[in-house]
């Protein structure tokens, strides 16, 4: 976990001053090493390091020589692979920072970036070209919020340290609205800020320091990665070996994530986390088992601390009640600086406090697994049942503009995948695999990374997020849908995941394989912790929002998302113009 900050202004000279206290807001994300450089009067490039792999570099100038610098978040897990085919002297590389400064200096950031396997999210300059080149990865684990006005031209790992330098104060309401359309709030590539993007998935993004002129250029589409030829080829073969096949796969997927000091796993009892936790015993034992323990909502808790006893793993837990839920939300939100993407953004925020009083740098989590593998069953029933050929996130809620922008996105995320499945399936199940895809593409890439990325970032912890790297996407998007959705088995238990599930239970008895549950937390019951002022507030924006709305629970968590954001932040909300 590490911050990467570059601003460039595009008349006046650089306030020094702003700038350093812009990039010290990143301090958390790494707290080891600050390095930064003024590249000239008008262009600040800096990196904030949390040390995993490697040493840090002395001396408090960037990772790079007189004409190219490197900013890097994020961990390359074939750094040693590489280093060894392009035959780079172990003197010169002492982590994978040294390695990705060596690769970009030699093939430049497009060929670079199509050889890395990894997490990232790095910003690569060379002043022979006057070019600053942002990358991104292809599975959407590390992103960069980009900023673009007349005056600044700025990207950063966070929000925070935009607004810092500047004033974030310009809401884009047709953004706003867009989170009343669906469950949660979908990030896309927008935020709520005029002017103020995220990054692309697999993309470079080149930007020129004189000319001001910036360019896009795609280096990888995980929708390449659907394929009739691994699809054929799976479905040779019966559920137990594909089940072998995936343990395989994820088993070396883990050993090469692995790092090199102490770590800890999430392990909440469900079947992803157990299988990542049990998984990960086999090679190592993590140092640290942590669960959260939302009291009066967990149902699992007790079967939780049973299983971890299975394979010997040390299990902590945050035990969190409303009033504590609440009173995290003011540290979220001043950390996010946004609306949230989805209420367990507190927990996450709780879970990372945790690894960081344990002082476990690193921590694998398992999101990703019911979005890739048919997960969730009640919305997977649903579009089983589908009549018609369409993504399920068009099924937009009523009063909402069926033309937005955030509608016309989901719907080409879904139509992409469809065309690619069409290619070698029925109509009927390239519908439902192109809506498993976009259930990937739009929850785990447009809520879930970020989150994790941005609450994990607070408390200088690294989260390693195994399910969704290149290999397992692969594996996981080309499986007949027998294999992710299963409605016709007679045992029910399976009907949802039955690979995943077929391995958890080589490991763990039947009667630990328990009804799915969701994420637990406090959206709602926060509403009693507030002051009257705030509850005389939220009940009139109730009033002036219901005349056009219906009043259920998502709704009220929405107002209150809201308006807490705004609170937090110092930021004027017109809630008569959220229709």
């Amino acid at each position: 976990m590490c911050g990467v900050l570059f601003i460039n202004s595009k008349k006046n000279i650089l306030d020094k001053k702003l700038c350093l206290d812009a990039f010290k807001t990143l301090k958390s994300r790494g707290p080891d090493k600050q390095l930064h450089e003024f590249i000239d009067k008008k262009n600040f490039l800096g990196n904030s390091i949390l040390s995993i792999t490697g040493k840090v570099k002395n001396g408090k100038s960037l990772y790079g020589n007189k004409n190219f610098k490197l900013s890097f978040n994020g961990e390359i897990y074939n750094y040693k692979f590489l280093q060894s085919k392009y035959h780079f002297k172990s003197s010169q590389i002492k982590s994978d920072t040294d390695l990705l400064l060596k690769i970009n200096m030699q093939k430049g950031p497009v060929k670079a970036a199509k050889k890395l396997d990894g997490m990232y999210a790095y910003a690569f300059f060379d002043r022979k070209q006057d070019k600053i080149s942002f990358v991104t990865d292809p599975q959407g684990e590390k992103k960069l919020f980009i900023y673009n006005d007349k005056d600044y031209f700025i990207v950063s790992s966070t929000i925070l340290a935009v607004k810092k330098f500047i004033n974030l104060k310009n809401i884009d309401y047709n953004v706003l609205n867009d989170y009343f359309a669906t469950r949660h709030f979908l990030f896309k590539e927008r935020t709520i800020y005029k002017n103020l993007t995220i990054s692309k998935l697999g993309e470079v993004l080149n930007y020129n320091i004189k000319t001001k002129q910036f360019n896009h250029k795609r280096y990888f589409d995980i929708f390449n990665l659907i394929s009739k030829k691994k699809y054929d080829y799976f479905k040779k073969f019966p559920l137990s070996e594909i089940a072998d096949k995936f343990e395989r796969l994820l088993h070396k997927r883990l050993l090469s994530m692995l790092p090199n000091r102490k770590f800890a796993s999430i392990f909440s009892g469900g079947v992803d986390s157990s299988l990542i936790s049990v998984l990960l015993s086999k090679i190592k034992v993590p140092n640290l088992l942590a669960c959260l323990d939302h009291k009066g909502k967990d149902q699992t808790i007790k079967q939780t601390r049973v299983m971890s006893k299975l394979f010997k793993g040390k299990l902590a837990t945050r035990n969190i009640n409303s009033k504590k839920y609440f009173l995290t939300l003011n540290k979220a939100y001043s950390l996010i600086c946004h609306p949230f993407c989805t209420h367990d953004f507190v927990g996450r925020l709780q879970i990372s406090e945790l690894f960081k009083k344990k002082n476990c740098k690193v921590y694998f989590v398992a999101d990703g697994a019911d979005e890739l593998f048919g997960g969730y069953e009640k919305y997977k029933k649903r579009i089983w049942k589908q009549k018609k050929n369409c993504s399920p996130y068009s099924e937009f809620k009523k009063g909402i503009n069926n033309n937005s922008e955030l509608k016309r996105y989901i719907d080409k995320v879904w139509e992409k995948a469809f065309l690619k499945y069409t290619k070698f399936l029925d109509t009927r199940e390239s519908s439902i695999q192109a809506s498993l895809f976009t259930d990937y593409f739009i929850q785990c890439v447009s809520v879930g990374n970020i989150g994790t990325d941005l609450m994990s970032g607070e408390n200088s912890v690294e989260p390693r997020t195994p399910f969704i790297q290149k290999d397992i996407i692969e594996f996981a998007i080309n499986l007949p849908l027998k294999f992710k959705i299963n409605f016709k088995t007679k045992n029910k238990k399976l009907a949802t995941k039955p690979v995943l599930k077929m391995i958890f239970l080589k490991y763990f008895k039947k009667e630990f394989l328990f009804k799915k549950q969701g994420f637990p937390g406090f959206p709602n019951e926060t509403f009693k912790h507030m002051n009257i002022n705030d509850k005389k507030k939220i009940k009139k924006i109730f009033g002036i929002m219901s005349k056009s709305r219906k009043i259920d629970r998502e709704f009220k968590w929405k107002v209150l998302n809201i308006y807490f954001f705004a609170k937090y932040n110092n930021i004027l909300i017109d809630f008569k113009k959220l229709k």
